[in-house]
């Protein structure tokens, strides 16, 4: 081998190799690609026309016009704070009640059992007090029109729930102490309004 060529072999070797680090990178942008974006989709409250509650053309109008611009909702089960000691004790009935806020029949005992009562959040409260209990009530005299009454309107119903017996809606509210406030709903026709006392229960 001559000098020459040896001087040759010295300075390739003494060359750099990018060789390496392009075979072990990937470019920023490709990266990125292969992310799959974040999903459009977002969680949907439970709706009574979705599980089958409102199913008839006139209660499905009403309900869509009460919510269409979204500023109440029905409640949710995870909206409700139900103390502990009533969950041990009616564990069965409240989970009912929480996951299906919602009665219906003859409400204001007028011979129309196309009433319905449900428990709302209102959308754009973000404090204790966003809860109603609202009651649409079937118009006698005109065949499919509804009429919308509150019986509570912006009020902590997070310990609330609704049953119905023989005589009629109830209200019904656990308290922390152990006891719990209970009512049955009444129609007022002179001032064509519900009320409902809640009475303490030991």
């Amino acid at each position: 081998m001559c000098l020459r060529d040896f001087v040759f072999l010295q300075l390739i070797a003494l060359l750099p190799c990018s060789c390496t680090s392009h075979s072990n990178s990937i470019p920023r942008r490709e990266a990125q690609e292969n992310i799959p974006p974040p999903s459009s989709d977002s969680h949907k409250p439970r709706d009574p026309m979705d599980v089958g509650l409102l199913n008839g053309p006139q209660t499905s109008e009403a309900w869509r016009q009460f919510t269409e611009h979204g500023h109440y909702r029905w409640a949710q089960a995870d909206d409700f704070r139900i103390p502990n000691w009533a969950m041990n004790r009616y564990r069965a009935d409240i989970i009912k009640s929480i996951e299906t806020p919602f009665r219906s029949g003859d409400i204001d005992h007028d011979g129309a059992y196309g009433d319905f009562a449900l428990i709302v959040v209102d959308t754009e409260r973000q404090v204790s007090e966003r809860f109603g209990i609202v009651i649409f009530n079937e118009a006698k005299q005109t065949q499919g029109k509804y009429d919308v009454h509150w019986l509570f309107r912006n009020k902590d119903l997070s310990r609330t729930v609704l049953n119905s017996s023989s005589e009629g809606l109830g209200v019904e509210q656990f308290l922390e102490d152990g006891t719990h406030l209970s009512c049955f709903v009444q129609w007022n026709p002179l001032r064509r309004e519900y009320y409902c006392n809640l009475i303490h229960v030991p």
